[in-house]
This record gives structure tokens, sequence and C-alpha cells, in this order.
């Protein structure tokens, strides 16, 4: 045989290989699909929240608490592995149209190919393990555990495939079996995947009834394990049905009637509350909010009086644990919250914003057993409220009910993973704060004497039809100040539960839906609102146009011929560790830049606008006229990743704390600044 024609039959042999492994990973699709996405979620992202909930895996608990976290975790991946590996080997028993004709090479990989589905889960969660424990140094505990699950989850997938080979012969099931239908597959076999889908069904009602218990129970990394496990049968069922009817792909048809019905299944209208929120007066304008706000605070007739102005900007829970922080710690600065006027805030860092206000607020009128009462600061409350896992509720109803969703023609607001959100928000508030603030409306938390110590608050969203920004204030929007922005107030026509508020600026990209806006008074729709951040991120666009009114009712001779004089301070809360201070100084692209250079763009801009926004602030707050004070507090890379999304591991949040505790020790930082102004109302 000549050499080519070796060649060329090598050739041949490789291509019928090919064709036939990809007839049969077709035919296997739906689990192949939910490796792709796992490697994506869990491994490819090292500062992404996949690899944030591994590393929670670790935290430090007790060690009943520890096996229990790991058992379940485990038991998870098994799960998932068995579904892949027996869903797919249950379709090569049953008979399809087209099916590839017998033989030995489709034999072959109808055997083996399940079985390597199957190990491959189990690996990709043991190489995610791997790349978690490289965010901790090598003398940490947590690198250690993480590094020795991965082996121990390593070898489990070696004995998985093991047991998978040897467990025909153990039970005495080792002979070729001739194809047949789904209906007449051994009772075993259906029983094994009515089991499965047992499970599925467990793990979806779970979500829809009590996903707040549900969620944090398992562990974010453990309900997506869950999902891609429970989800196999499903999916394996509908690939059967339309291969077996010679019907159109059934992925394919539920994706069209998934855009087709959301037109009308959308479930995720904004919460209104109305159960006893009183007409009451309607809100302040910016002049007379900043009118009665000086004459309360010069009563001590202060020679200079600080008024502090807050801009938090976006960033998920890394940007709320750490504007909550920041603000809680200068609270202990005698006087600081009595001098903060006004708020604004994007996405987490509204959530951080909010959570101060409410402390500051709970504060005067504390109930039994409240945080304030038990802690001696307000840092510690802080820290117990955003510390916990939001992410877990919200992704469990994500990934189980409102995954459904998108294939009913009606919607269901019980599926709403908004409201799971919110709801463990409230929970969160509840169980280490007390009470019931963050479920009550957004405007109680200046009712009573809250009135004179809450500082107004200016929540940022951005309107999904028009781009423009949203607000949510305690003051009027709708005035010549704010250019350009709705109040969101107004177009609700109904009090909204501060939990709702502070969502509608952290509606964070596809975790968290855009909200639909219905008119209290109509019943009609009339937009959706997305994250404040895609707007402008940091929230000081809104903050200039509050100081520009701040400055307008200062020049007003009632206020203009006092004594006393009010210097204007900005502080500027930056959550986003990746963000340069000096806009230049990114490197430039090399990578198809002619496709992706728009999109780029696109993306970069918001950050732009924020960068922006702080220069005309700063410009502006200093200059001669205002004599004021500007003020940057800057979260920057740690030795831990700090993940974008809606929980911190325990690594984490020593990290955020650890830069805290260097900024209070810095002797010309932010806090001394801070105290300086407190104390003498001297210069920056």
């Amino acid at each position: 045989m000549s050499a080519w024609r070796r060649i060329v039959e090598g050739i041949s042999r490789a291509w019928l290989w090919c064709r036939d492994l990809w007839a049969v990973l077709t035919l296997f699709r739906f689990a192949v699909w939910t490796l792709i996405i796992g490697a994506g979620l869990l491994l490819v992202f090292r500062d992404g929240q996949g690899q944030e909930a591994l590393r929670a895996l670790a935290d430090t608990q007790s060690h009943l608490a520890l096996a229990g976290r790991w058992s379940v975790f485990l038991g998870a991946t098994i799960l998932w592995a068995l579904n892949a590996w027996y869903c797919c080997r249950a379709l090569t028993y049953v008979h399809l149209p087209g099916q590839l004709p017998e033989s030995p090479r489709v034999r072959r990989i109808e055997r083996i190919l399940p079985r390597a589905i199957g190990t491959a889960a189990i690996l990709i969660v043991a190489l995610s393990l791997y790349r978690a424990a490289s965010a901790f140094d090598a003398g940490q505990p947590e690198r250690w555990e993480l590094r020795i699950a991965a082996y121990g989850f390593a070898v489990i997938a070696a004995l998985f495939y093991g047991f998978t080979v040897v467990r025909r012969k153990a039970i005495g099931d080792a002979g070729a079996r001739e194809k047949t239908s789904l209906a007449n597959l051994p009772p075993k076999t259906r029983a094994t995947i009515a089991l499965f889908l047992v499970v599925g069904l467990a793990a979806f009602l779970a979500f829809v009834f009590a996903p707040q218990r549900a969620g944090p129970g398992l562990g974010a990394h453990t309900i997506f394990l869950f999902f891609a496990g429970t989800w196999i049968p499903f999916g394996t069922v509908l690939v059967y049905v339309g291969a077996r009817y010679r019907l159109p792909p059934m992925l394919t048809t539920l994706l069209v009637l998934a855009v087709l019905f959301s037109a009308v299944n959308d479930n995720h209208a904004i919460r209104t509350d109305r159960r006893g929120a009183a007409p009451g007066a309607p809100p302040k304008s910016l002049r007379d909010q900043a009118h009665a706000w000086i004459a309360l605070r010069e009563k001590g007739n202060p020679k200079v009086l600080p008024a502090f102005f807050v801009a938090a900007e976006g960033g998920g829970i890394r940007a709320a644990y750490w504007s909550a922080a920041v603000l809680s710690a200068l609270d202990e600065i005698p006087g600081f919250s009595w001098h903060v006027f006004a708020m604004s805030g994007v996405s987490g860092g509204s959530l951080g914003e909010a959570v101060y206000a409410g402390l500051l607020a709970e504060r005067q009128a504390p109930g039994d057993g409240s945080c304030v009462v038990r802690e001696p600061r307000l840092l510690d409350c802080a820290r117990g409220m955003l510390g916990q896992d939001y992410l877990s509720p919200a992704l469990g109803v994500m990934l189980f009910p409102d995954l459904l969703q998108r294939f009913l023609f009606f919607p269901v607001p019980a599926f709403d993973r908004a409201r799971a959100l919110e709801a463990s928000w409230e929970k969160g508030w509840r169980d280490r704060i007390g009470g019931n603030r963050f479920a009550r409306p957004f405007d109680e938390l200046w009712s009573g004497n809250g009135a004179q110590w809450v500082p107004s608050l200016f929540l940022n969203s951005t309107s999904a039809e028009t781009g423009k920004r949203v607000l949510l204030a305690n003051v009027r929007v709708s005035e010549p100040q704010f250019a350009d922005a709705a109040d969101l107030r107004e177009m609700l026509g109904a009090p909204v539960p501060l939990s709702t508020a502070v969502h509608n600026s952290a509606r964070f990209t596809y975790v968290s839906p855009a909200g639909r806006m219905v008119n209290a008074g109509s019943g009609r729709t009339i937009g959706h609102l997305v994250d404040g951040g895609y707007f402008e991120n940091s929230g000081t666009a809104t903050l200039m146009e509050v100081l520009n009114g701040f400055t307008e009712a200062l020049r007003e001779p009632v206020i203009r011929d006092r004594a006393t004089r009010v210097r204007p301070v900005v502080l500027v809360i930056i959550n986003d560790p990746e963000q340069r201070p000096d806009a230049q100084a990114a490197e430039p692209y090399r990578f198809l830049g002619e496709v992706l250079s728009p999109v780029r763009a696109l993306l970069h801009t918001r950050d732009a606008r924020g960068s922006q926004a702080r220069a005309v602030i700063h410009n502006t707050v200093t200059d001669p006229e205002h004599h004021g004070c500007y003020l940057e507090v800057r979260l920057r890379h740690g030795a831990k990743p700090l993940p974008l999304g809606w929980m911190l591991s325990e690594s984490a949040k020593e990290e955020i704390d650890g830069q805290l505790q260097s900024l209070r020790r810095d002797a010309g930082g932010v806090f001394e600044v801070v105290k300086r102004l407190m104390t003498s109302g001297g210069k920056c």
C-alpha cells in the first residue's frame, strides 16, 4: 500500500469518527451545553461571582457546618454528573428516526461519550476549585482547603468514570441492548429518570415558596450545580420528543416561544406599597429642604458650617459593603451624620447609602432588640446587614421558576427574581438590624425625628426606553435644577418599599431584570427601569445638581445675611478597583480592534461619564465662589479579588475591612480631613 493511500484512508477514518462523534454529541446537546455554561460561570472569570461563590466554601465556620456545606456541594456535583451520564446513556437505548446505523464505531462512541460527559462535570468543578484557591496566599488555610478539595474532586471524577465502566458487570447487565422506545425502557431506567425529574421539581417548588431559606441554605455554588443537574432530564425528554416525532428542534422551538411570549408574560412589575401609606404632604422642594437644614444646624452659631454631599458609585455588593462601611466609620466622628445634607447613589452604592440612612433613622427611634441598641457602632450593624448572601435566593428563582416564566404566555408575579432579591434584603434587615424598615415605604425614612437626622437620598435609575435618568428622592425632582430627569414618584403614582426603591437603582445586568413601571392610577405600563449605572455610574451628575440647588439657596438674602458661613464638602466613594484615576492610562487594544472597538467604546462610556462628572463637581466645589472641599475614597485592588455580584466571601470582606482600617490610619487621609472640618471648620 502506498504512503499516499494510507494517508487518504487515515483521513477517511478520522472523518468518519468525527462525523459519528458529532452526530452523537448533537443527540446529547443539552448535557453538553450545561458543561459549557458551567465551565464559563465557574472557571473562566477569576473575579466573577462564580469563583467568589466557590471561595465562600472555605469560609471559617464550625467543623459541623463546614462538613455539611461540603457534603451538599459534593452531592450537587454528583447529581450533575449522574444526570449528565445517565440521561445521555438512556438516549442511546432508544430508537430515533434518522439515527446513525449501528456499527462498532457508533456503539463505542455511544458507550464512552456519556461516561466522558458525566466525568467532565466533576472535572470542571475540580478545576474551578483549584483556580479559586489561587486567590489566597500560600500560607492561608483556605488555599489548602480548596486545593485539597480540588484534588479530591479529581479523584472522585476518576472513580466516577470507573463506576460507569464496571457497573454493567456488577448488576449483571453486560450484554448489548436492542434499541427501543422511551416507554419500553426497563423499569429501573424509567424509575431513575423519574427520580431525577422529582428532584428537579422539588428544587423548583423550594424556590417558589421559600427562596430566602433554600437559597442561603444551599449556597449559590450548589444552586447552580442543582440547576445544571436537574434540568438535564427535562432537556433530554425535549430532545427525544423532537427527534422521535420529527418536530423542529424542541429547544429552538422553546426559544422562539420565549421571544413571542415576552410581549405578554413580563412578571417584573415594580412593587408599590399602598398598605397604609398616608397621602401626607407632597415632598419639599430642594430649596425648602436646604433652608430647613441650614436653619436647624446653625443654632449653635458656628462660624463655618460644613455641609457634606456624598456620591456612592455602583458595583454590586462590594459597592454596598464599602459605601456603608465608609459612611458608618465616618459616623464615629462626632457630628458627621448631622452635617450630611444629601447622598446620591447608583446600583450597589444606593444600597450602601440606604442601609446607612436606615441605621440613622433607626438610631432616632430604635425598636426592641434593634442592632443600634445592641452594637456600640453603626459600622458593626452595616457589616452584619451587607455581609449576608443575597445572591443565592435571586439565583435560585432566576434558574428555576423565573426561567420557566419565560416560556409561559401569562405573568406569574411569584416567579419574579427581582422580588426574591428585595425580600432577601428585607429579611436581612429583620435578622441583623431588627424591625421591618426595608419593607416599609421609602418616605418613612424621614418621618418623625428622622426628618431632622436622615440626609436626603437620591437614587439613580435609567429608563430603558429613553436612556435618561429616573430619580427617586425625598424632595421634588420635577424642578429646573434636575435637568432632563424624570421623577419616579410621579411616574408610579404610589409609594414603593425601601427595598424596591433601592433595587430600582441596582438592577444589576440580567441577575436583576428590568423593572416594569405601572402607573397606579391608570394601571398602564409606562416603561422599564434598569440600573442607574447605564447612564452614569458615579452618582456625581445628580449630586452636582443637588449642590447647585443648595448653593442657590445660600445666595438668598434670608441665608446670605446670616453670620454662619457654609462650606460644601463633596465626598465621592469609588467602588470599582479596576478604575484608573487617569482615564488615559488604559492600554490600547490589539485584538479585533476594528470589530470590537465600537462595543468597547459603548461599554466604557458610562465610566467616562462618571469620570467627567467627578471632574466637573471637583472644579465646581473647589472654585473661589464655593470655597469648598472635594474628597475621594477609593476601593483598590488588594490581595483578594473583589467580585461584582450580590455576595462576598469572608476573604473579600476581610480585604475591604482591611482597606477601611488603612484609610482610618492614614494621617493625611479623608478621616483626618473630616475630623478637622468638624472640629474647627478649617480648610481642607
